[in-house]
């Protein structure tokens, strides 16, 4: 009797584990599954010495991209450890974000001839492949503006840092060149230049472009997105363009003079105004029958 009881609270004991382990089990399988892959993208950019680290998080369905928000990633250089930190960013809607590399870089990348960024994501349970790398090569791109028997030039140097740390310069790469404005860059040179064995490209400045009030442009090299040295900008300013003049008195009108305007646009635009006042004052009109209607109806009851 005694070995029937102890068989029979044996076997309640055993039930209830399985009861209760295999669901549990089985949540744990399924939310394994769940997790999604996340692929993290990252671009190096250095513009006039000073870089950053641009990062893109997304997980793909189909041919699909979905961004990741608000997830924290780590930029490490190097190592993935406390010592190789750089910083870390939140995503934003676009599941983007910038970490700036500080002085802590600076000063390691005097003794660097390449840089291995490390991106990860922080912990983040719903994804897995959240860890991707970047190498890059040290380089500089420099700018110099000059003139030559009032013919401009604009030219920029690209150089790389051996493994004896001397400053090399590199040929073949394709550099743009750029005039900055207020929402973009334009373009002065039809196609990039590459550079030569001495790293440089050069382009004859092209006159009769638009400055500032004071004929400044803000001319701007662009190495964009090198598989060996990210992108690289360089900039430097020089009154090489016609001064912006505003005319005193029109400088806060949203259009220029009446005298100037074409006759159909005059025509067209007095018509719509006049068509937009009649169809107001015709409301207006309605309005008003409507309510004497309803007064004489009101003293006849």
């Amino acid at each position: 009797m005694n070995r029937l009881k102890k068989y029979n609270i044996s076997s309640l004991i055993t039930s209830l584990i399985i009861v209760w382990v295999f669901p549990v089990l089985l949540l744990a399988q399924d939310s394994t599954s769940e997790k999604q892959k996340v692929f993290v993208t990252m671009k190096f950019v250095k513009e006039n010495g000073n870089g950053k680290v641009d990062f893109k998080v997304f997980t793909k369905e189909e041919k699909k991209k979905n961004p990741v928000q608000f997830t924290i990633v780590n930029l490490y250089l190097n190592e993935n450890s406390k010592l190789g930190m750089m910083g870390n960013i939140t995503t934003n809607e676009n599941g983007e974000g910038s970490v700036p590399l500080s002085k802590k870089f600076a000063d390691l990348s005097d003794s660097l001839t390449e840089f291995n960024f490390i991106g990860s994501l922080m912990n983040d349970p719903r994804f897995t492949g959240t860890e991707t790398e970047l190498t890059i090569k040290s380089a500089t791109l420099e700018l110099s503006l000059y003139q030559e028997d009032s013919i401009r030039y604009a030219k920029a140097i690209l150089k790389e840092k051996n493994t004896e740390g001397q400053w090399i310069p590199v040929p073949e790469v394709e550099i743009g060149f750029f005039v900055k404005r207020y929402f973009s860059l334009l373009s002065v040179a039809e196609y990039p230049v590459s550079t030569d064995e001495n790293g440089e490209a050069i382009l004859e400045f092209p006159k009769g472009l638009k400055g500032d009030s004071l004929g400044n442009l803000n001319i701007v090299v662009k190495i964009d997105a090198n598989e060996n040295y990210g992108t690289l900008i360089a900039s430097a300013q020089e009154k090489w363009g016609i001064p912006l003049i505003i005319t005193q008195g029109e400088e806060r009108l949203l259009s220029g003079s009446r005298k100037n305007a074409p006759l159909f646009l005059v025509i067209v635009s007095n018509t719509i105004i006049i068509a937009v006042w009649a169809v107001i004052l015709y409301i207006i009109l309605q309005l008003f029958k409507i309510k004497s209607l309803n007064k004489h109806k009101n003293q006849i009851t």
